[in-house]
């Protein structure tokens, strides 16, 4: 026997027994060992003059790289946070490549 007790559960960022982690049977909620825990990754930070179709004003991007970013589930988003400037959607690039718009 022997087995661990707790893990981390990833979207609650919270150590737990698996029974006291939401949605812990989806992939990535609920992890036993640290290399598949989510880590993130400022990639770069631009900003974009608001001549281009995607972004008609002048906005500011980061590109994070999220590594074991858990599946969304049915009627969930991911946000980023900027404590209290406010937030905005994550959008998938490719592959682990994130962008959030900063408010």
């Amino acid at each position: 026997g022997g087995g661990r007790l707790c893990g981390w559960c990833t979207v609650e960022n919270k150590c737990s027994r698996v029974s006291r982690c939401s949605n812990s049977s989806s992939p990535l909620r609920w992890v036993k060992e640290n290399s598949e825990c989510l880590s993130v990754t400022v990639s770069s930070a631009v900003s974009i003059s608001g001549n281009e179709k995607a972004y008609p004003r002048e906005t500011s991007v980061i590109e994070i790289i999220v590594a074991n970013l858990p599946p969304l589930l049915t009627g969930e988003s991911y946000q980023c946070v900027f404590g209290s400037v406010g937030s905005g959607d994550l959008t998938l690039i490719s592959g682990d490549m994130y962008s959030c718009e900063v408010p």
